[in-house]
């Protein structure tokens, strides 16, 4: 099975067997972070006629303290509504 490849938009990706993308930023931490965020900026780019539902389950933050939260909401991504 293969576990990693490239795209145009992520480069290379999965190498070593994990599955990660990076991205940029000026933030120095995610403290504002909103999961909307991410459901605005997700979706199915292809083949979306072969896809049922894509949702986002649960968001887990942990912080410097070592305490997790999480949140169960869930959210739909696709289809959008």
């Amino acid at each position: 099975m293969r576990v990693n490849g490239t795209s145009m938009t992520w480069g290379v990706f999965g190498d070593e067997g994990h599955l990660n993308i990076s991205t940029p930023t000026t933030l120095e931490n995610l403290n504002a972070y909103n999961p909307q965020f991410s459901v605005d900026n997700s979706g199915v780019g292809y083949a979306a006629h072969r896809v049922q539902s894509l949702v986002l389950k649960r968001i887990r933050r942990i912080t410097d303290e070592g305490d997790v939260l999480e949140d169960s909401t869930v959210r739909t991504v696709f289809p959008k509504n």
